[in-house]
């Protein structure tokens, strides 16, 4: 199932103590399988499947990614609509569980799901649902004319709201690389303009990781919910920029999905 186009980056350690000033950086390289070779889809299709670098640069399959038969599929989560046959959703792989069980019933290795647009919506706007925290409300995905905004309404009665943006950026000039597409994942908000958090390319994603500022803006969207500790919110952030990054892939048609 290894992708011979896996990303080749060193994953950098640094220390993760609350004196440090950015979490760990790591690399999660993209396996793409080949495409069905049935246009009836009768089970879902497995699209992706999202892998981890380790120290000794072996790839970890972590999460899968998945389009739903052409009768669609019910989420196993409250608060989640039904997927169509254009969606995706996302589980843990097996014997992968860093994640923390959500309080409802259902398929604990469910955790995101990706509502593409409708084909007549000119705004093209699609959502991206993490089964955590406030990001239970889902985030609103729209593009620019650079690449993509992810809006998360805050739960304050206010109109504030969270907001993440996957902009194209300049081809990396390094290695065989240097022509691919890639975009940069970075904290919108007028108030926190900080370096970019991940990378993005139809090989892998790098995530940069968080300074502390970052980390309580990505943070407080998981406060009051079912997370509860800095390992487990963690683990949610990076699911939260892994499944961001499935929906750009997917719009820039990086993936073999049926439309």
């Amino acid at each position: 199932m290894s992708d011979a186009e896996s990303t080749h980056s060193t994953t950098t350690s640094t220390s993760t103590t609350k004196s440090t000033s950015r979490s760990q950086s790591q690399t999660f390289p993209l396996a793409h399988p080949p495409p069905a070779k049935h246009s009836l889809r009768l089970t879902s299709h497995l699209l992706l499947q999202i892998q981890q670098l380790t120290a000794a640069h072996r790839p970890t399959p972590i999460l899968e990614c998945y389009q739903p038969s052409c009768f669609g599929k019910s989420s196993p989560k409250p608060g989640c609509r039904k997927l169509t046959s254009r969606d995706i959703y996302i589980v843990q792989s097996e014997g992968y569980a860093h994640l923390p069980e959500t309080s409802h019933s259902g398929n604990a290795a469910f955790v995101g799901a990706i509502h593409m647009p409708f084909i007549k919506d000119e705004k093209k706007v699609g959502r991206v649902w993490i089964p955590f925290g406030e990001m239970e409300k889902g985030w609103e995905v729209s593009p620019t004319g650079r690449g993509y905004r992810f809006h998360l309404k805050k739960g304050n009665g206010s109109d504030s709201e969270w907001v993440l943006e996957w902009s194209k950026a300049r081809p990396s000039s390094s290695g065989s690389s240097g022509n691919e597409d890639r975009f940069a994942l970075s904290i919108a908000d007028a108030g926190l303009r900080r370096p970019w958090l991940a990378t993005l390319t139809k090989r892998g994603l790098k995530v940069r990781g968080w300074d502390r500022a970052q980390r309580e803006y990505l943070g407080s969207a998981l406060r009051g919910g079912n997370v509860q500790g800095d390992a487990k919110e963690d683990a949610v952030l990076y699911t939260c920029v892994l499944t961001m990054g499935v929906y750009v892939a997917a719009q820039e048609g990086w993936l073999n999905r049926y439309v």
